[in-house]
């Protein structure tokens, strides 16, 4: 079997290799271009961190020596030493001379030009501070610098902390005669000077901090007050890692200002008495990288402009080749607008040729279907349907809907319907296997639905459920046995889903059926479809659920091969399940019922059954239900031997005379239509007081059963639905008559996609006469779809049809209705007085055309709204699907 790939346009991929091989080059530069600037601005703080802190140790150095010369000079001096010692022999006899002391001190701190000099005794205790003479008698020794040149006569240098601020200090013992005198310290100030000194050159940014209690002190910092406070306290929960590093240096990455910093921790000293000495440079790649992201900008524009330049070669390179796959292209367009016309004259036995031939093949078969599918739709007016005669029933009976995980076994029993020609016989048969299955299905607490004649679904919940289901299976199964009704040739087919479902009841004046709806429905009825008799087929997730419990039973799944695709398909044991099964009790086998449908005993207030003769003219083929006028029902028009649907009128319309009078003369202009989208009315009659309207009989959907089916409809389709509703619409408002009840149940579309609007049992004419003033103050009409002026019982016009057709429009293209409320008299006040939801916010990808053309229909006065629904149509034809 030949299989037929995708290929893409000669012309896209002379246009993608060409814009391919131009990307990669340009990319490779483009990636070489970043790593190497990566590379750069890496190596640039690297460089810029390594130059600060060379930097910070030179004038660390410098600082130091520079004090331990000034130290050396106090020391080498007699005088001094010996003043000194003057001083301290002088108190123990007296008090001590502080004040001569800390003149000279004073005088030879400024000489030095020093930020303070400190005078100890040997002990260590102060005898003088320049800055602080309060400080006189205060024990130093245990100062972190002072302590080892106490304890071993050394000179020393390091970080000299006081109050918070930080200093460069050297610290050198003084002696005469070898007789150690005291100690002197001094120091130089550490401030922004030294730290805007250090950026100058290095070009990093610095900060001298204190670590207290778990806080960052600036001491000296070349950032701005601002930028510093937020550095600071980034740098707070990373005071610990800071503050416990092995080493003497590392490095922390940190973001500021959107920009990526790396920041260079040196430790000064150790820790004393709470504070922790730090000098913390800082340095960002993003600023060395600015000109490398400028040269990547230029790149990217560049490649902007090559790929631009590529498109138009290509353009230019195809233009005239391409010209046979252009006419095959517009000959494909336009089968997909439904024009199967086109033939197309491509001569020469190259490939171009042969695809043409394909094509000119394709679209006589797709006429010829197109032909075939009119026929069909004409051949089906006159098939019967499925039901006909059903009693009436309760209408607004509600049972609850609910969803929920739930295990589904389908089970097809048209296999056990034995051939016979006597139709009792077969209806015997299968109330019989409906009897047996909803024995089953009411043992084991399950939702019995019955889907058509032969196809039921029995729902379970709960932890067991899929237990329950595949046990239950085994107990029809084997129910069927003992009752003789499975053979060789006879069976039943399974399948076991589950998933979420959801589980309600539709009602009607004639029936009301409980139904289930959901993604495992579906797969349970392909399932069953594609097995065989005797067969149990379940999805690949309940398998899954199951193994265990198959594992431990020593059961295995078995493939089959799917009847339909010859897939192969997961299957099991139906007669392994029968040991799953509890046996029926006996009140529960003497209540055998069917659990199908229940059935209702009301009559219809007019009963046809199928085969009768209405008005001697219309034979009954069945019932369609009921519309806002009465009960319908499919005929046949025996005079014309043509199927029409008949509407018998409620009673209350029969009753009223003034009404009928209106409905003749609707009929009138009505029957003057002829518009393809619109579904005639032929005729107005009466038989024994009651009267009827014969119209053209359509067999398809709602509009309305798509949309609760498929929710909003496809763009392409419902651009279609949308530009016949205004054809039809637009038709009728040319003869003078306004439609009032646009609505999704009043449009029915056909199986050849032909639309139809329908219903004109509230129509009117444009131009009042007496007898339709009747309504003037009353609200007639469809409350989700009605216009305000119709809401206020006010004078309509063309203008109020274009307003329900904007509702309409919005539930097609949507999915859901513009105007909302939470009951009836919500719902019209909203029409009045709230502005519609807007179509963008009930699809994200509505076209904002469309959206404008929506809201123009939906404005509150009609003038506002377009003037007429030709105008309307214009403006949808100017979209494109």
């Amino acid at each position: 079997m030949s299989i037929n790939r995708f290929r893409l346009p000669l012309a896209t991929r002379i246009f993608l290799m060409s814009s391919l091989l131009l990307i990669f080059a340009l990319g490779s530069i483009v990636f070489a271009t970043f790593e190497v600037g990566k590379g750069v601005a890496k190596r640039s703080v690297d460089e810029s961190l390594a130059n600060s802190l060379a930097l910070q140790n030179y004038f660390r150095d410098l600082n130091d020596r520079e004090l331990l010369i000034v130290l050396d000079g106090f020391a080498s001096d007699p005088n001094f030493s010996g003043y000194v010692a003057e001083a301290i022999d002088a108190s123990s006899e007296d008090s001590l001379d502080v004040v001569s002391i800390a003149d000279l001190i004073q005088e030879r701190k400024e000489d030095a030009e020093l930020d303070f000099i400190i005078l100890l005794d040997p002990e260590g205790e102060v005898i003088v501070h320049s800055e602080k003479p309060a400080l006189t008698g205060r024990d130093l020794s245990n100062k972190l610098l002072l302590a080892p040149v106490i304890a071993e006569l050394n000179e020393a240098t390091g970080i000299w902390l006081e109050n918070d601020q930080m200093y460069q200090a050297a610290v050198m013992p003084l002696s005469i005669d070898y007789d150690l005198v005291g100690f002197v310290v001094a120091g130089l100030v550490i401030d922004k000077n030294l730290a805007n000194e250090i950026k100058r050159v290095g070009g990093g940014d610095t900060m001298f901090t204190v670590v207290k209690d778990g806080n960052l002190i600036d001491v000296a910092s070349t950032l701005d007050i601002a930028r510093s406070d937020i550095i600071t306290s980034k740098l707070k929960d990373e005071v610990s890692q800071l503050t416990n590093l092995a080493e003497d240096s590392n490095r922390l990455a940190i973001e500021l200002d959107e920009q990526d910093w790396t920041v260079q921790v040196v430790h000064l000293a150790e820790p004393e008495n709470g504070l922790h000495p730090m000098l913390l440079i800082f340095s960002s790649s993003s600023k060395y990288m600015e000109g490398y992201n400028k040269i990547f900008n230029i790149i990217l524009i560049a490649a902007i402009i090559a790929i631009s330049v590529s498109i138009a070669m290509s353009l230019l390179l195809t233009s005239g080749v391409l010209n046979p796959i252009r006419q095959l292209a517009s000959a494909a367009k336009a089968a997909a607008k439904g024009d199967y016309s086109t033939q197309l004259s491509l001569t020469g036995r190259d490939e171009l040729a042969d695809l043409s031939n394909s094509i000119d093949s394709l679209l006589s078969d797709l006429r010829d279907k197109q032909d075939m599918q009119d026929y069909i739709s004409e051949l089906s007016k006159i098939l019967p349907d499925e039901t006909s005669g059903s009693p009436k029933v309760d209408a607004n009976q509600k049972l609850p809907v609910t969803s929920g995980e739930h295990a589904l076994l389908a089970i097809d029993v048209s296999g056990l319907l034995h051939a016979s020609k006597d139709p009792q016989n077969i209806v015997a048969q299968l109330q019989k296997l409906c009897d047996l299955i909803g024995a089953q299905i009411e043992n084991t607490n399950g939702v019995l639905i019955r889907l058509g004649g032969n196809l039921f679904i029995a729902a379970f919940n709960g932890e067991q459920a899929l237990q329950v289901a595949y046990s239950t299976a085994g107990g029809i199964d084997a129910v069927f046995s003992q009752e003789a009704l499975n053979d060789e040739k006879h069976g039943a087919r399974f399948s076991l889903t589950q998933g979420n479902c959801y589980l309600g009841n539709i009602a009607s004046h004639y029936s009301w059926q409980r139904v289930i709806v959901g993604k495992p429905v579906r797969l349970a009825l392909r399932l069953i479809e594609e097995g065989g008799l005797h067969c149990l087929l379940v999805s690949n997730d309940v398998y899954k659920r199951l193994k265990s419990d198959l594992d431990k039973s020593g059961q295995k799944a078995k493939g089959f091969k799917g009847r339909l695709t010859g897939k192969t398909l997961c299957a099991l044991d139906l007669s392994a399940a029968h040991d799953y099964v509890e046996p029926l009790s006996k009140d529960q086998a003497e209540a055998r019922q069917t659990l199908v449908s229940t059935k209702i005993t009301h009559k219809s207030f007019f009963d046809l059954p199928a085969g009768s003769v209405f008005a001697q003219r219309y034979e009954i083929i069945a019932s369609l239900g009921t519309g806002s006028m009465g009960l319908v029902f499919k005929a046949i028009d025996k005079e014309l031997n043509e199927p029409v649907a008949l509407k018998i009128l409620r009673k209350e319309i029969a009753e009223d005379k003034e009404h009928l009078e209106r409905l003749r003369s609707e009929i009138k202009l009505a029957r003057r239509v002829t518009h393809p989208n619109i579904l005639r009315t032929y005729d107005l009659g009466k038989i024994d007081e009651t009267p009827f309207l014969s119209m053209e009989y359509v067999r398809g959907m709602t509009l309305q059963y798509l949309l609760s089916n498929s929710g909003k409809l496809p763009y392409s389709a419902a651009l279609r639905v949308a530009k016949q509703l205004c054809m039809g619409l637009s038709s009728v408002h040319e003869i003078g008559i306004l439609h009032r009840d646009i609505k999704a149940e009043n449009v029915i579309i056909e199986p050849s996609g032909n639309l139809k609007l329908m219903d004109f049992g509230i129509a009117r004419t444009l131009k009042q006469s007496e007898i339709h003033k009747l309504d003037e103050g009353m609200f007639v009409g469809t409350p989700r779809y009605a216009s305000p002026e119709q809401i206020r019982g006010g004078e309509l016009g063309i203008s109020s049809d274009i307003y329900s057709l904007g509702i309409l429009l919005c539930e097609i293209f949507t999915g859901k209705t513009p105007i909302i409320g939470e009951s009836v008299n919500d719902i019209l006040v909203a029409h009045v007085t709230e502005p519609p939801i807007p179509p963008s916010k009930l699809w994200l990808e509505i076209p904002a055309e469309l959206e404008q053309i929506i809201l123009k229909c939906l404005q509150k006065d009609p003038k506002d709204r377009y003037p007429s629904v030709a105008e309307l149509l214009t403006k949808m034809n100017e979209l494109s699907v």
